[in-house]
């Protein structure tokens, strides 16, 4: 379920948010490594995160409920049986001229847009540098900008 899981490394924090209950309920979790938690485990140690509703019964149970049709449906093997084919497709779009490069692991994957893939200038958008995450890429561009017709 995570990438330390997949890389080999054991991490001292975990944060995992919406895919804890797939954005049915809000919930939020960090998931810590024994020498982190028992500090708080044990005496009088508190973690004060202002939160007033942190750990609420309802999000709890959907995310073990999430977490169970996550397990069940082997949806961790599915992503790892089928990144080979989203890859294959992503890495299939370096030939537009605005893709400078296509990297990520399972199915967080990133296209890198550029006005020039040999000098890997980046595309600015309103607001920032490089891609809207989400957005078509005819609005993501700023007026003007050259896009081929694909």
């Amino acid at each position: 379920m995570f990438g330390s899981e997949r890389y080999g490394y054991l991490p001292d924090m975990i944060t995992t948010a919406k895919g804890i209950t797939s954005a049915y309920a809000p919930m939020g979790a960090v998931i810590t490594g024994d020498h982190i938690a028992d500090r708080f485990l044990h005496g009088k140690a508190i973690f004060n995160h202002g939160f007033t509703f942190g750990g609420h019964p309802v999000a709890c149970a959907v995310a073990l409920a999430n977490i169970d049709v996550i397990e069940r449906e082997g949806l961790c093997e599915h992503v790892l049986e089928n990144e080979g084919r989203l890859r294959g497709m992503l890495e299939s779009l370096r030939d537009l001229p605005i893709v400078g490069d296509v990297r990520g692991a399972g199915y967080f994957q990133a296209i890198e847009l550029v006005k020039d893939q040999q000098t890997k200038e980046t595309v600015h958008t309103r607001g920032g540098r490089g891609a809207v995450a989400g957005l078509p890429l005819r609005r993501a561009l700023p007026a003007g900008a050259d896009l081929p017709d694909r």
